[in-house]
């Protein structure tokens, strides 16, 4: 659950699964598959980008977003967003 929703930044909002990644500096990424709405995804997290494949689903497209860019993804798509490090 940390792993999953604390790093990944992830929470589900408005018919939209949200990102919101900030990984620990000792990882060097973080690859997982979940499920969502009837839909498997892949989410892929490194240090500068996040990738979410949909290899299957059951009832329709998919809503993904990173900050204010949301995708809608239909089965076999994948999309990538490039992370933005937050300024010190």
């Amino acid at each position: 659950d940390l792993i999953q929703r604390g790093h990944t930044g992830l929470e589900m909002r408005d018919g939209v699964l949200w990102f919101n990644p900030e990984l620990p500096r000792e990882f060097a990424g973080v690859r997982m598959r979940i499920r969502y709405q009837g839909h498997w995804l892949t989410v892929t997290v490194t240090g500068d980008t996040l990738t979410v494949s949909f290899d299957r689903g059951r009832s329709g497209a998919a809503k993904v977003g990173y900050r204010s860019e949301v995708h809608q993804m239909d089965q076999g798509e994948t999309c990538e967003f490039a992370i933005q490090k937050p300024q010190r």
